[in-house]
């Protein structure tokens, strides 16, 4: 999902001009389900993933807060991990340097 994401970014921020200097991920982990997959034949699926993120741009927290919401309507393994039901936190946060 990283990976899509952050291409999906990258695609999006060149269409609107906010030039990227670097992406740093701080937390990326999910939990899952081990119960079914133990007793085995039953679906078995992540429970949520969470994502923390700190993007150097070179704009401001409200456009890469608007670009996110367009990333996450683009990226098809977003879309499939959240139509599936999992519980997916994003925390995409602007630096400056």
């Amino acid at each position: 999902m990283v990976a899509c994401e952050v291409s999906t970014l990258k695609d999006y921020s060149r269409r609107e001009n906010l030039k990227i200097h670097s992406i740093k991920f701080t937390k990326v982990e999910s939990s899952y389900d081990l119960a079914n997959y133990m007793k085995g034949g039953n679906e078995s699926k992540l429970n949520d993933v969470t994502i923390d993120a700190e993007i150097e741009t070179s704009g401001t927290q409200d456009q890469l807060d608007a670009i996110y919401k367009k990333v996450s309507n683009s990226c098809p393994v977003y879309q499939m991990l959240k139509g599936s039901g999992v519980k997916i936190t994003n925390n995409w946060k602007n630096i400056k340097k």
